[in-house]
């Protein structure tokens, strides 16, 4: 996702300062999928957006002290987890910092009352729900078990589906909740749910709405055991096509139906991802962290970390990524879509029937950032980029 954005943004720079004589940048955080962490990541951006930033406080890979100057926020592309931007959503709409998620799709998040500032580029999970129902009503089954997990992703997601499934005179045998926000669920726990699930024989059928972690966890419950053949799978968004699932459980997860928005591949993308080393990206500080997990080597220099412990072959840094060993993920388009948004909402950059932008409003046709544009006034700029469409 990282990587989309940098790659819009190369693609919309040249547009913006050849047209209007600015450009978009990034400072960019990761949230660890925690949504507690998100939001200290938001508070620490949003102090450092409205004071001076310490510098002692940031450090190069080369150990040296960044020139950092201060960063007005004008607006937040992220969180990817439902759980983390009801969290950020919350405090961006006391600084009216308008926000758009690209993966965030929990039901609760179109409460616009609650969430005045959040936007987002991907369906939210009630029409994946209702498209659930219906491939449920197709295949005639009117005996099902459900794992949700224990988030606002999954428990809005089973309260929507709960409420359809009575309508249809679909009954529940199993509902489970898959242990996230609450702890990491242990092996006993995982072989619990399988057995109950296992107990209700005339229930095959088992609709999943969880992350990849906790799917896989399942999976490998469903291994040990030797239930491989006793259920049939249908899949949320959170982990259809995930690795982290699909890998070592091939048996397991085999015939599964998956739901997934529709998305395009993001054009050029993959070139430019494909041509990417640490020797010629330095500006993405954990790419050599993928390039450790992607090719099992530890890279000279760098820190230990969790996952380059036991992996004594160091890395070149010339090592090729190919198409064939590189898996990407499928919704990259709504990572993108995200950026153009905010980047129409300031000037108009695509190519369909204009319409009026920020700046053109604002600033008259004087090229740079007009003083009524510095800093940005989040309320007018979410009224713009709530018109944008490309």
């Amino acid at each position: 996702a990282l990587e989309t954005m940098l790659f819009t943004i190369d693609q919309i720079n040249p547009i913006l300062s050849s047209t209007v004589g600015f450009t978009i940048g990034a400072h960019i955080l990761d949230d660890c999928d925690k949504d507690t962490y998100g939001l200290e990541q938001a508070v620490a951006f949003i102090k450092g957006s409205i004071n001076n930033i310490d510098d002692t406080d940031y450090k190069c890979l080369d150990g040296t002290v960044p020139d950092v100057r201060n960063k007005v926020i004008s607006g937040v592309v992220g969180a990817s987890s439902s759980v983390t931007s009801i969290q950020v959503a919350n405090l961006l709409r006391l600084f009216r910092i308008p926000q758009v998620s690209f993966f965030s799709s929990s039901p609760e998040l179109s409460n616009k009352q609650r969430f005045e500032y959040f936007t987002r580029t991907i369906p939210s999970d009630h029409h994946q729900v209702m498209a659930i129902v219906q491939m449920i009503r197709f295949l005639k089954w009117t005996y099902i078990s459900i794992l949700y997990e224990e988030s606002t992703y999954g428990i809005k997601a089973f309260e929507e589906l709960e409420v359809l499934l009575a309508k249809n005179n679909i009954c529940i045998a199993v509902k489970e909740r898959l242990v996230k926000d609450s702890g990491v669920a242990g092996e006993a726990a995982y072989n619990g749910i399988v057995h109950k699930l296992n107990s209700k024989p005339k229930a095959k059928g088992v609709i999943i709405f969880g992350s990849d972690q906790e799917v896989s966890g399942v999976m490998r419950a469903v291994r040990r055991n030797n239930l491989t053949a006793n259920f049939n799978w249908i899949g949320s968004d959170g982990w259809a096509g995930r690795l982290l699932v699909s890998e070592g459980n091939e048996p397991e997860v085999e015939g599964t139906l998956a739901f997934l928005p529709q998305a395009h591949p993001v054009r050029g993308f993959d070139n430019y991802f494909l041509s990417l080393t640490p020797l010629n990206n330095k500006r993405n500080p954990w790419f050599i962290e993928f390039w450790e997990n992607h090719f099992q080597c530890r890279y000279p220099s760098s820190p230990p970390t969790p996952y380059n412990q036991d992996w004594h072959r160091m890395c070149t840094g010339r090592e090729k990524l190919t198409a064939e060993g590189t898996e990407f993920e499928g919704q990259l388009q709504y990572v993108s879509d995200a950026v153009m948004a905010f980047a129409n909402a300031f000037k108009y950059v695509s190519k369909y029937d204009p319409v009026t932008d920020m700046h053109q409003t604002v600033c008259k046709g004087q090229r740079g950032l007009c003083k009524e544009m510095v800093p940005i006034d989040g309320s007018e700029l979410l009224k713009y980029l709530r018109r944008v469409e490309f």
